[in-house]
């Protein structure tokens, strides 16, 4: 054979190679003249065979004829799913004889959609690799990302609820880990797709991790358990610990549930009990927690449940809650129904059958102690019904162990000795009876500030109008009346209102009436009438304010107490300081006052927080006084101011030697004093004056009578003449200055005392001591000479006057003086 040239060889290689390329692209890619479709009965009776599966193939089938023939066949319905894409292997020689053809090699599984109803093994061993398949097992959704699945286990990525979770298995021992929540779950999965393992997991969200919304579980939750698993729906969790709760879970087949719980130290809010909820649908709770626990509003140290949940309604056999026992009911969709709760309630057994929920609720049998009746609850109001055989306590008793339901609400009571209703408008307690016996104002609720404090302690008798109230105690001193927003009060005394105070310079029995409007403890239109006075006026807070047209101090004082004053001093205190035991703030005015006879007009008082007493008079005809009284303790400080204040009558004692009346004081005096009892107040009393007088008569020295007799005076009888009118005899007064001392009653002048009168004047020192009066004065006598001589007069404790009148009458000129009083008639 001839030898081929080399370019020959390379174009036969060239040939065989294009024709075996030909031939195998043949093989791999099936010419279009072939219709893949006819192979679906043949690939959907191999399917059904080898695996037991019904699938119908909707889509095209693509296969190749690398190596084996490979098979990958689209839109799959399976009776319970969807696959997008199904590639499995068979023998080349088998392509097309598929029905005696053995699927072997490797499964792959893309975009399935499918339903299971268990996990245990298929009847085929093969190697399934699967991909973004969504596989929906026990109501929940779980999608593989990519795994493998060989002899039942699966070993990759999967995703469920938001969580991802890695699967690995070795035989038939299998695992599951979640890193976000420290999952780990291992254990032995069964050929009938039951398992058993143990668990263990550190979450802070296990309301999401395990797919349950009741109870909200805010902590971050730590556990370990022991499990068993059906395959299906069934679970056993025991050996259940928590940290700080241990207890088992039992879920059947059918969705029966039994929980039990146990902890010596938890915080909780088992709130949820309460009401209706999913978590309790046909389960038995059997709990006993003790630690901080919240149930409705309340929280509790120990807990205890024992009941049965249904689909609409939770049966309770027992739950104890610290001291509270239920027995019995149930809670529904509506709330409980019908609980039978036992309790301690400010130490009293306490019953109620309870409806309805913390905010909506009713005792349709109620029992406290002695009290038996109903309650019903809303948020906006609360009503109540008790009965008792006994007398009703006091309602704020009633208010404290029954009434804090609520602001607002209505209680209707039935007692042995009262009957009728409270009312609550937030807060404010308006009682209605039908009849009280014997009862107090303060019993009633009836806590006006403005009323005396014994009458609120006094029992008596309740009687009612339509809008008014109508009070009379036992002692029958006063009666009372209170509408809506006003009161009227009349007694037989005024002194009542007073009964701590000493009033006895008061006169007795004086009638008297108190009206006005009240809100709280204020009082617009306040009227008093009292002693045949009018006062109107006002109180707020502890602030009175009183006016009147006339204050007659005369018509409230007692004429007996001022007869037996000196007797009376030493059992009382002084009227003057009466007021600070009141308790009040006080502003009094008067268009006029009356003191012993005599007006005065303008007159202010105050008392401030029985602490101060001040009070003036403005008069334009009769002067001005303002005086001050400043307690503390037993302690009194004294400021008075006098501008021409007008003294009628006689200013000192009728048996003092020298006295002045009828005249106008302008005065300033800073005095103290202390004492319980009147007596110590005046014998006490010490301090500095300045007296200036203003007109007036002087009594005890007759200088008027003397020049008034100037015509008829002789040197015979002008000794006699000066001497009478030395020794007694009344003056009129010019201006009067005098300044000193009192002290504890006794008086004693600082600076000479100067006295101008008409036609005369004097000088000299003055003392008072132990109610005696004792002077040493100069007098001139203008007149009786061009340069008259003094005259010293010294006037003893025993009022016997001391002087000589040899000197005057040595310069004495009788025809002098008849002219000096001719012409010197004003001076």
């Amino acid at each position: 054979m001839k030898k081929l040239k080399p370019r020959h060889k390379r174009h036969i290689f060239w040939f065989v190679l294009s024709a075996f390329a030909a031939f195998a692209l043949g093989l791999v890619i099936i010419p279009p003249f072939i219709n893949l479709n006819n192979m679906k009965p043949m690939l959907e009776s191999t399917i059904v065979g080898q695996t037991g599966i019904d699938a119908k193939i909707d889509g095209n089938i693509n296969f190749s004829l690398l190596g084996r023939a490979t098979i990958i066949a689209h839109d799959i319905k399976l009776p319970k799913g969807t696959i997008d894409t199904f590639g499995f292997e068979i023998p080349v020689l088998k392509l097309f004889n598929l029905q005696s053809a053995n699927l072997s090699g490797g499964f792959f599984v893309s975009g399935a959609n499918l339903s299971l109803d268990s996990l245990s093994s298929p009847n085929f061993k093969n190697r399934v690799e699967i991909k973004n398949s969504v596989f929906h097992f026990m109501n929940k959704d779980f999608k593989i990302i990519n795994g493998i699945l060989y002899n039942g286990l699966l070993n990759g990525t999967v995703r469920a609820d938001g969580h991802k979770y890695d699967f690995y298995s070795n035989g038939d021992e299998f695992g599951i880990k979640n890193k976000t929540d420290e999952l780990e779950i291992s254990g032995r999965l069964y050929s009938d797709g039951s398992a058993n393992g143990t668990l263990s997991v550190n979450t802070d969200n296990p309301n999401i991790l395990f797919n349950f919304s009741e109870p909200k579980i805010h902590k971050s939750v730590k556990l370990t358990a022991k499990f068993e698993w059906d395959g299906k729906y069934g679970f056993r969790f025991y050996d259940i610990n928590g940290g700080d709760f241990t207890g088992e879970i039992t879920i059947s087949d059918n969705g029966h549930r039994e929980i039990t719980l146990y902890s010596d130290n938890i915080n909780f809010d088992i709130s949820f009990l309460l009401k209706q909820t999913s978590v309790f649908f046909d389960t038995k709770f059997d709990l006993d927690l003790r630690g901080n626990l919240k149930l409705g509003n309340r929280m509790f140290k120990h807990i205890q449940v024992q009941a049965m949940g249904t689909k609409s309604r939770l049966e309770i056999n027992k739950i104890i809650a610290d001291d509270i026992v239920i027995t019995g009911g149930e809670i529904n969709a509506n709330g409980a129904q019908d609980l039978g709760i036992n309790l301690k309630l400010y130490g009293t057994d306490t019953f109620c059958k309870f409806s309805g929920d913390w905010e909506n609720w009713n005792c349709s049998e109620f029992k406290h102690g002695d009290y038996y009746g109903n309650i019903s609850v809303h948020p906006e109001k609360f009503e109540m019904f008790i009965k008792s055989d006994k007398n009703m306590p006091e309602k704020k008793v009633i208010l404290k162990e029954l009434g804090q339901l609520g602001k607002t609400g209505l209680i209707k009571f039935e007692f042995a000795d009262a009957g009728g209703t409270i009312e609550l408008n937030n807060s404010v307690i308006t009682p209605h009876y039908e009849f009280v016996k014997n009862k107090t104002l303060l019993w009633m609720g009836i806590d006006l500030k403005f009323l005396p404090e014994y009458l609120i302690k006094e029992p008596g008798d309740f009687t009612w109008t339509s809008n008014d109230l109508f009070f009379e105690p036992s002692n029958g001193k006063m009666k009372l009346t209170i509408g809506p927003d006003y009161f009227s009060i009349s007694g037989n005394d005024i002194k009542d209102w007073f009964p701590k105070s000493d009033l006895r310079f008061l006169n007795d029995n004086m009638a008297y009436t108190v009206s006005g409007n009240y809100h709280n403890s204020n009082i617009s239109d306040l009227k008093i009438k009292v002693a045949g006075h009018v006062f109107t006026g006002s109180v707020i807070d502890n602030n009175i304010t009183l006016k009147t047209a006339l204050l007659n101090l005369d018509s409230f004082t007692s004429q007996s107490f001022v007869d037996n004053f000196e007797e009376n001093q030493y059992l009382t205190g002084d009227p003057l300081t009466a007021p600070f035991g009141l308790g009040v703030n006080i502003s009094l005015s008067a268009g006029m006052i009356i003191y012993n006879g005599n007006q005065f007009t303008n007159f202010v008082y105050a008392l401030k927080s029985a602490q101060q007493q001040t009070f003036s008079i403005t008069d334009s005809m009769r002067g001005n006084l303002l005086a001050d009284i400043i307690k503390d303790q037993n302690n009194y400080n004294i400021t008075l101011q006098l501008n021409r204040f007008d003294v009628p009558g006689k200013l000192l004692s009728a048996i003092m030697p020298l006295n002045i009346e009828d005249t106008v004081i302008t005065a300033q005096a800073e005095l103290s004093t202390n004492g319980k009892i009147s007596y110590d107040i005046w014998n006490n009393l010490t301090g500095d004056l300045d007296l200036s007088f203003d007109g007036g008569i002087l009594d005890g020295i007759g200088i008027d009578n003397f020049y008034a007799n100037a015509q008829n005076i002789t040197s015979m009888n002008a000794e006699s003449a000066i001497a009478n009118a030395i020794e007694s005899g009344k003056s009129k007064v010019k201006k009067i200055r005098l300044i000193g001392t009192y002290n504890h009653g006794d008086f004693i002048s600082t600076k000479p005392f100067v006295i101008s009168m008409y036609r005369a004047d004097a000088a000299g020192k003055m003392e008072i001591n132990n109610g005696k009066m004792m002077v040493d004065m100069n007098l001139v006598l203008r007149g009786t000479s061009p340069s008259p001589d003094q005259i010293n007069i010294k006037i003893g404790p025993d009022g016997k006057r001391n002087y000589s009148l040899s000197q005057i009458m040595t310069n004495f000129d009788p025809d002098f003086l008849r002219d000096f009083a001719n012409t010197h008639e004003k001076f």
